[in-house]
């Protein structure tokens, strides 16, 4: 059994290195070819047409299908192989092959993407709430782009952290000074019209009306006294 073990643990070793010794290039060619002549490139691995001799032909490792089953039958996917060079064959020879042979529509070379995104973020490794919501592995997929405005539905938002401070959305109807000159963010007004006073920067639901801190805990420092202050008589901390 362990005989097996290794057996199987070389093979699989072998086929990692052949692969990563190899270069894999997509070749569509024109409508107008016939599939016989790609059939022919297939079964015969051969690349160059006919009365065309090039080194290319010998430093092939393999011609395949693009397409399989069903997808052979689609016009154009029918027209797509797959072919593979020795690692040292350099791209400029395999992309003149399109010089070589008019028959050819385009070479596309094939590109393996790994997914690894990580921050640069030094202290990442203590945002713990990343990992709980599988950040990472959303970013694996997209880093996405900062002109998305998002809602976010929570106990609040610590809005004056280093990571949101000049990230975090602001109302442009609740910023500024009204007619009066008071700052709209606190003048107890409902500039916008929106139904909500002084939503500035988002709206607390249960008890801080305008004020979306975090109430969980720890983080309020209240200036006169009253834990539930709606007037924002306090500063966060």
């Amino acid at each position: 059994m362990k005989y097996k073990f290794w057996l199987i643990l070389i093979g699989v070793l072998l086929t990692i290195s052949n692969l990563n010794s190899q270069s894999t290039y997509f070749i569509k060619y024109k409508n107008s070819v016939a599939i016989q002549e790609i059939n022919y490139k297939v079964t015969q691995q051969k690349l160059m047409p006919a009365g065309i001799n090039s080194p290319l032909d010998t430093e092939l490792t393999s011609v395949n299908y693009l397409a399989k089953s069903l997808g052979r039958e689609d016009e154009t996917l029918s027209r797509i192989i797959k072919v593979s060079f020795d690692k040292s064959v350099l791209e400029t020879n395999i992309y003149s092959l399109k010089a070589i042979d008019p028959t050819i529509e385009y070479i596309q070379k094939s590109t393996t993407y790994k997914m690894d995104f990580v921050p640069n973020d030094t202290l990442v490794s203590e945002q713990w709430a990343l990992e709980k919501i599988q950040a990472f592995d959303a970013w694996d997929k997209t880093v996405g782009v900062d002109t998305v405005l998002l809602a976010v539905i929570d106990t609040g938002i610590d809005y004056l952290h280093p990571d949101l401070e000049n990230k975090i959305f602001l109302n442009a109807g609740e910023i500024g000074t009204d007619a009066n000159g008071n700052d709209k963010s606190s003048n107890e007004i409902d500039d916008d019209g929106n139904g909500f006073v002084d939503d500035f920067r988002g709206w607390d639901f249960t008890d801080r009306v305008g004020f979306p801190f975090d109430s969980s805990g720890g983080d309020y420092l209240d200036w006169d006294n009253d834990p539930m202050d709606e007037q924002g008589h306090g500063t966060y901390i």
